[in-house]
């Protein structure tokens, strides 16, 4: 459907603590939402699969290493820009 657009991951990493669920969120540095809290990701490296790339992302922004099988795949989103002639899409690749 969407076959030419970027793939990014966006990961929402979650904990209960205390008795309350908690999601671990990044402050958005540059781009659209510059400054705005959102969830781990970035663009797919070439050749990389989801869980790789949402690994990676996780890593790379947070300084966490998650275990592969602590994934927990929910869905697909696609983020469709008009100003952006290349197109973007996000696939949310974990919780």
């Amino acid at each position: 459907m969407h076959e030419n657009l970027r793939r990014v991951c966006v990961a929402y990493l979650c904990r209960d603590h205390e008795g309350r669920r908690q999601v671990l969120l990044g402050r958005k540095k540059r781009g659209l939402g510059t400054g705005r809290f959102v969830g781990l990701g970035g663009k797919f490296e070439d050749g990389e699969s989801e869980r790789e790339a949402v690994l990676r992302e996780i890593e790379e922004e947070s300084g966490l290493v998650v275990a592969e099988g602590d994934l927990d795949r929910r869905g697909d989103l696609y983020y469709l820009f008009p100003f952006d002639r290349t197109g973007a899409s996000a696939r949310r690749c974990s919780s």
